[in-house]
């Protein structure tokens, strides 16, 4: 058990590892026994190996030029930074952040995200992995929990751009909760999830309410039925539309007076 600061590269170590302080993993490294942190974990080199897997139930697991061999469970605290994780991820009541603001982190494995799960996205340009968090999945992506993005510097996306934060050769599930940007949506495809920002055009303008409750007189005086971007339903006026039903049974009163 540690609850002091190590620096370790370099060796095999053959018993199992409480860690509760800090240790630095350096190249070289390969832990045969299960490993686990409720401290702080800095990857800075090389890739080190957990045989066993890793497992922490809190603090912080950092990619900071390093990577991880192995399976990894975080059942507390967060994994974040750059760099690849050679095996399986599974998130619990944890926190996946890529990159150091920003950044990308690479599962070869398949990540698994609970209900309880957070993912955390910053956005500052449109670069993957420099301008905004990306996280690249070689095997599945099972998607649960919370999906939260966050704008850097007081970036605010262009209209109609598109951010792929995440990719992968399969999903399953989605994310139950999402706190985008305004004006954000999130796109999904067999491959990929996308962040678009919705593109705002006005079309008309209508000068008069809408007070008709005349089903023929709306049909009558529509233009064009049509969706942007963001998958929101955009109907076009020809004309204003006025209660003709109310006007007829004016005329027919008027018509039946002497």
């Amino acid at each position: 058990s540690n609850t002091g600061s190590l620096n370790l590269a370099n060796a095999t170590i053959t018993y199992p590892v409480s860690n509760q302080g800090s240790i630095t993993l350096g190249s070289g490294l390969t832990f045969t026994q299960l490993f686990s942190n409720q401290g702080t974990l800095e990857a800075t080199s090389g890739t080190t190996i957990f045989q066993m897997g890793l497992e922490q139930n809190a603090g912080l697991l950092w990619l900071r030029g390093g990577n991880i061999g192995g399976n990894v469970s975080l059942n507390g605290g967060a994994l974040r930074g750059n760099g690849s994780i050679f095996g399986n991820l599974s998130i619990g009541n944890a926190t996946i952040a890529p990159g150091n603001s920003p950044g990308m982190l690479n599962i070869s494995g398949n990540l698994n995200l609970t209900s309880s799960s957070t993912t955390a996205i910053e956005i500052a340009s449109d670069v993957a992995g420099t301008g905004y968090d990306q996280i690249n999945v070689s095997g599945t992506a099972n998607l649960n929990g919370t999906l939260t993005v966050s704008a850097l510097n007081g970036y605010v996306p262009p209209a109609g751009r598109a951010y792929r934060i995440m990719t992968y050769s399969a999903k399953t599930g989605d994310f139950v909760t999402k706190r985008l940007l305004p004006n954000q949506t999130d796109r999904q495809s067999p491959t990929a999830i996308d962040l678009v920002s919705a593109t705002t055009t006005t079309l008309a303008t209508i000068n008069e309410p809408v007070v008709s409750q005349n089903t023929a007189t709306v049909i009558s005086s529509l233009n064009k039925i049509t969706f942007d971007e963001s998958g929101s339903l955009v109907i076009v006026l020809s004309e204003p539309i006025k209660d003709t039903s109310k006007e007829k049974k004016l005329d027919e009163q008027l018509a039946a007076c002497p």
